[in-house]
């Protein structure tokens, strides 16, 4: 599984903007925009996505987003790889009503299961995560991507993810217990393809404190706009170990 799914570049906030579709500001509505709208080359649209946890949506929420599209002449809703939903040409005097139609569908969160092969619970460990990193603020926090797979067969993109993570198994004893192998600074972008290198097998159970300590540390040490995936580039392994003691 992937998460968080927006896309990397900076999103906006409507509130302020008042306007025919917007009703003034709101925090929640804030937090929405922030997160789930991105500005278009053409000025005054947008894209929307539609964030789907574990990349479920039921058929009424199915319907009720079709209809949603109908009502305010939309026109289509794609399918994002990162399994979310993009309504594109959304214009901006629209979003409050769009966010408040979504809301009512329970398609409006800011920002569980696993296949047959999987060794670790992939959606749980993106659950725990989404959760554990809900209330972050720092604009290049938001910009890092999360991949992750139950197994090493890479369906969830970890090897180019900023922070990647796949599952499998290790001995304690005479039982198996499930673990998850790091990977660090992977990137796709007009420079081509870096795969992400491989740090440390972690304990299924302490990823979230481990990614929390590697956060906390890179907010502390970072360079001047500096990003996660830079930072995480010119940091030895021995270094991303050590703060895991």
């Amino acid at each position: 599984m992937t998460m968080p799914s927006p896309a990397a570049s900076p999103l906006v906030t409507l509130a302020a903007h008042g306007g025919p579709g917007n009703g003034g500001a709101s925090p929640e509505f804030d937090r929405w925009a922030q997160h789930n709208l991105q500005p278009q080359r053409q000025a005054g649209y947008g894209l929307v996505w539609i964030k789907l946890p574990a990349g479920n949506i039921s058929a009424d929420q199915f319907r009720g987003s079709a209809k949603l599209l109908e009502t305010y002449k939309l026109g289509v809703a794609r399918i994002a790889i990162l399994q979310d939903l993009v309504i594109p040409w959304t214009p901006f005097w629209r979003a409050k009503e769009i966010y408040l139609g979504l809301a009512a569908l329970g398609l409006a969160t800011p920002g569980a299961t696993t296949c047959n092969p999987g060794i670790t619970r992939s959606l749980t460990l993106a659950d725990v995560l989404a959760s554990e990193f809900a209330d972050e603020s720092d604009p290049e926090v938001l910009k890092v991507r999360i991949k992750i797979s139950g197994c090493p067969n890479s369906c969830g993109q970890n090897p180019i993810a900023d922070i990647g993570l796949y599952g499998n198994a290790r001995k304690i004893g005479d039982h198996q217990a499930p673990y998850n192998q790091l990977m660090l600074a992977g990137e796709v972008s007009g420079n081509g393809v870096r795969f992400a290198r491989h740090v440390v097998p972690i304990a299924a159970k302490r990823i979230p404190q481990a990614l929390r300590a590697w956060l906390d540390v890179y907010l502390r040490k970072r360079e001047v706009n500096e990003s996660f995936r830079a930072w995480a580039l010119r940091t030895p392994d021995s270094a991303i170990i050590d703060h895991l003691q």
